[in-house]
């Protein structure tokens, strides 16, 4: 009796009050998730604040999407969806194998990534592919930027040392990650969103020159970020992204190239200014690869990338002995020291290599399908505009996504910085239009 109960009321939930669920958990997440770093700085008490939070709002957001796929019967035809559910299945596998059951499951209190945290990160990409009310949609977008916003002004505060804020031994945008090369993340994300918005939801007229203005002093903040991590993984990004813009601008009738030129003019004015208040810190780092490349006479040298090669190589000799399923979450270490004198690394500094050593070949290969499920239509969403239904947040969300996958060839994932990545997925995700009554339907009802 009791179940039918509870049955009749879930068959009384409206699309809209799905939709506003899943928005007030998301803007709850944006505007919250990073405090923890700030009131606990540099202490493992906010990794194990914000790994509850997001164990919280995934069992939240289960809820949500399970009302929805009771009410409409969600179909899981498409392939991020059965991406996702193999990188839970094999990571749940690759736990069992290596028997590590608490850190593979819970993750430590260092790094906090175990495999319910990463279940939490695919939890908000369902929520965000599955807020498809545009208004909702802005508004989300507007959180997104305010948050990131402030974590890049903080991280540019941390570099120049402001008094009274909180610093790290060295210059460097650091907050609210524990690593500049980690916080190199939030300014490329940023930075993404920012170039969507002005390139695609500005052209149409829809704002007024003053917000313009305002859109273009976010970006050059966004670049004071970068500058401020002090860490070459945010070029990167950034000329991938780059690169994006110009590849996509091919497609369009009105060209807007001179808005990516005003964007490397704001850049190098940025620099600029960085480069003579840090005296020359900043045009040390910009080519601080090159010089070490000169250093060892090859791109291959073991100390090029600030070590990196030799971390990638030692990584590549590790994979082949737990190829199919890794040696466990939280268990990777490789010596890249001497017999002597040891030096021991935890990270693979290469997400992607990262995920093959620690879940094996089927989570990476998995996930390397994951993306390309989002890439391909976050592409054609430009280029055969009629065939998918998209907005300026879904083109915005696409610069965001290939600036981060970008960097993370040089980077690895992290507890503050992949649940924005993982937002920003279900932002780009794209859907076919079925039919023009569906279209219709769609533009009636705002979702």
């Amino acid at each position: 009796m009791g179940k039918s109960v509870i049955l009749k009321k879930i068959e009384k939930v409206t699309e809209e009050q799905i939709q506003t669920a899943l928005f007030a958990g998301l803007a709850l997440f944006v505007l919250v998730f990073p405090l923890a770093k700030y009131i606990w700085t540099y202490h493992v008490r906010a990794n194990q604040v914000q790994e509850i939070f997001l164990i919280l709002l995934m069992l939240y957001f289960l809820a949500v999407l399970g009302i929805e796929y009771r009410n409409k019967k969600i179909p899981l035809r498409n392939i991020a969806a059965w991406a996702i559910i193999g990188m839970t299945v094999f990571g749940f596998i690759s736990c069992v194998w290596n028997g590590d059951y608490v850190n593979g499951i819970y993750g430590d209190d260092f790094q906090g990534e175990g495999l319910i945290t990463l279940v939490s990160y695919y939890a908000l990409f369902f929520a965000a592919a599955h807020l498809k009310k545009k208004e909702y949609r802005r508004w989300l977008f507007g959180f997104i930027c305010l948050s990131l916003g402030f974590i890049a002004l903080y991280g540019i505060l941390q570099f120049f040392h402001v008094p009274f804020m909180i610093h790290n031994v060295i210059k460097a945008a650091i907050l609210p990650t524990r690593n500049q090369n980690y916080y190199a993340a939030f300014p490329v994300l940023f930075l993404g969103l920012l170039f969507g918005i002005i390139l695609y939801e500005e052209a149409k007229g829809n704002t007024s020159g003053k917000n313009m203005i305002i859109w273009h002093v976010l970006v050059m903040i966004g670049y004071g970020a970068c500058i401020g991590s002090d860490s070459m993984l945010v070029y990167i990004g950034l000329i991938m992204q780059f690169l994006l813009m110009i590849f996509l601008e091919c497609f369009r009738k009105e060209k807007r190239f001179g808005t990516i030129f005003l964007f490397l003019v704001e850049f190098a004015v940025v620099f600029g200014i960085f480069d003579l208040l840090s005296g020359g810190q900043a045009n040390e780092e910009l080519f601080s690869l090159t010089n070490q490349i000169k250093q060892e006479g090859t791109i291959l040298g073991d100390s090029v990338g600030s070590g990196r090669m030799k971390i990638w190589k030692e990584t590549l000799k590790l994979i082949p002995k737990d190829w199919a399923f890794g040696c466990g979450l939280d268990k990777f270490v490789i010596d890249c020291g001497t017999a002597e004198a040891p030096y021991l690394y935890s990270d693979a500094h290469n997400e992607y290599l990262q995920m093959w050593a620690e879940q094996g070949f089927f989570v990476v290969a998995s996930y390397l399908v994951f993306l390309f499920s989002l890439f391909i239509p976050g592409c054609l969403q430009f280029i055969k505009k009629e065939e998918y239904d998209s907005d300026f947040v879904s083109k915005a969300a696409m610069f965001a996504f290939f600036g981060y996958i970008a960097q993370a060839f040089a980077n690895i994932r992290v507890l503050q910085v992949a649940p924005y990545f993982w937002l920003c997925c279900g932002l780009l995700y794209v859907r076919k239009r079925q039919n023009k009554k569906n279209e219709k339907e769609s533009e009636e009802t705002g979702c």
